[in-house]
């Protein structure tokens, strides 16, 4: 990251990083994690993903048994819950390092085929600070996605 923050050249440069986080186990906040936080990225933004929010909803489904019978109910209080495991275990911990991500996203129904993240894109893109460089981002991302949809149509 050093070296490629120094390159001279834009093209050579590291422009954002994203870091996934993925919520489908019950894994801890690791102490690498916590170093890489506490270390900082220098100038280069950083967006932290946490990906398969459905799984983190699905788990606080199967704690409540049968608490509610009504299953559209038990989703949605399901998907509270998730939200504040999500809020008190993932992010905060994060949040309260010596360097915070500058912006995160968090990914819910990644293994639907056509799923946008044009919400990912809009975050790096504030996250980077240099305008010239975020409408470029922008543009190339926008197409690439753009891309991707055309190919995956029938």
């Amino acid at each position: 990251m050093k070296k490629r923050s120094a390159m001279t050249e834009m093209k050579d440069q590291l422009h954002a990083i994203w870091y996934c986080i993925p919520m489908d186990t019950c894994r801890p906040y690791l102490p690498a994690e916590r170093e890489f936080f506490d270390q900082g990225t220098g100038k280069v933004p950083l967006v932290v993903i946490f990906t398969k929010f459905e799984a983190l909803v699905t788990q606080e489904w199967s704690k409540m048994g049968d608490i509610l019978e009504d299953e559209d109910a038990k989703w949605n209080r399901a998907r509270v819950n998730a939200e504040r495991t999500f809020q008190d275990h993932y992010l905060k911990p994060i949040l309260n390092t010596k360097y915070p991500p500058k912006a995160f996203v968090v990914l819910d129904l990644m293994a639907q085929e056509n799923a946008i993240f044009s919400h990912l894109i809009e975050k790096t893109a504030h996250a980077i600070s240099i305008g010239s460089l975020r409408q470029l981002f922008t543009a190339t991302q926008m197409n690439s996605l753009n891309t991707n949809l055309h190919q995956r149509s029938p």
